[in-house]
């Protein structure tokens, strides 16, 4: 698991590849970009595309539901019964769709020139809370929902967030999803720090 940029480098330029080419579907890329999860933050700097992974994410709230249940525990599980699984393929898959989730900076109903449609994103957050209740897992699912909809963009005028995610998230009305939206933003500012007579302003 050496993350080196020339790893990085080499990695994205293949992935460029196979996006130019256009003789693989998004589903077929998507599991060859699986395995190196770890290193998506990385990869990322050398992609001229998204990565097809991040794009099934964002396509496909159904494929956003099984990433959350492979890292994220059921809703009926105490925290007692939460012990780190001792299989390593599963501790391995748990790895990959906690990295996947946290590299992914698509926002459903968000287009490249900035615009966000509505209804898209209403109807994939809909969806994605469906399939995630189908398997026990909306408090996961609605974690990385906050933390999608924290990253959203400002409406034209500089209002933030956009309108689409306001409507959102008046229209679910989740303690849950208000709390972590505002911890991912606090959390996406990063570390800062202020003289020692500076008090606490």
């Amino acid at each position: 698991r050496f993350i080196g940029s020339m790893n990085a480098f080499h990695l994205g330029y293949i992935f460029n590849q196979l996006y130019d080419r256009n003789e693989m579907t998004v589903d077929e890329i998507a599991i060859i970009e699986w395995p190196f999860a770890f290193m998506f933050k990385e990869i990322r700097r050398y992609t001229t595309s998204p990565l097809a992974i991040h794009r099934l994410l964002r396509n496909d709230p159904a494929f956003f539901s099984q990433i959350v249940s492979l890292c994220f525990k059921t809703d009926t599980q105490v925290l007692s019964e939460q012990i780190k699984d001792q299989d390593p393929i599963k501790e391995r898959l748990a790895e990959n769709a906690f990295e996947l989730l946290r590299s992914w900076n698509l926002m459903p109903g968000l287009k490249d020139d900035g615009t966000m449609v509505d209804k898209e994103l209403m109807d994939w957050v809909l969806s994605a809370r469906m399939h995630c209740a189908e398997s026990n897992h909306v408090t996961g699912g609605d974690m990385q929902i906050a933390a999608m909809l924290a990253h959203a963009p400002g409406d034209s005028d500089g209002t933030w967030p956009h309108t689409a995610v306001r409507n959102i998230v008046e229209f679910l009305n989740s303690d849950l999803i208000d709390s972590h939206i505002c911890t991912d933003v606090e959390n996406s500012r990063g570390v800062t720090s202020r003289s020692l007579d500076e008090g606490g302003k």
